[in-house]
């Protein structure tokens, strides 16, 4: 009994261990999703929907692209500052 119930217990925390990163990135692509949802155009909408990387890249990508276009980094590039922590 003790050996079936060590058993589901790794069984599960290896679930969750495997599960976690998958299930941050779908968190921080829907807070990505919120933050834009007033700031970006449908271009930068359907590029979110096909980015192969991380959320994370690719507010930083947006915010890079912001700097570039303005010469540096001023107050209209704060809106694409990450809000993931």
């Amino acid at each position: 009994m003790m050996k079936k119930f060590l058993g589901a217990s790794l069984v599960f925390a290896f679930t969750v261990v495997l599960a976690t990163p998958f299930a941050r990135e779908i968190h921080d692509r829907r807070v990505v999703a919120q933050h834009l949802s007033g700031v970006h155009d449908e271009r930068d909408r359907a590029a979110l929907d096909s980015w192969t990387g991380s959320a994370r890249t690719f507010i930083d990508s947006l915010y890079d692209r912001c700097v570039r276009t303005n010469g540096g980094p001023v107050a209209a590039c704060d809106r694409y500052r990450s809000p993931i922590d």
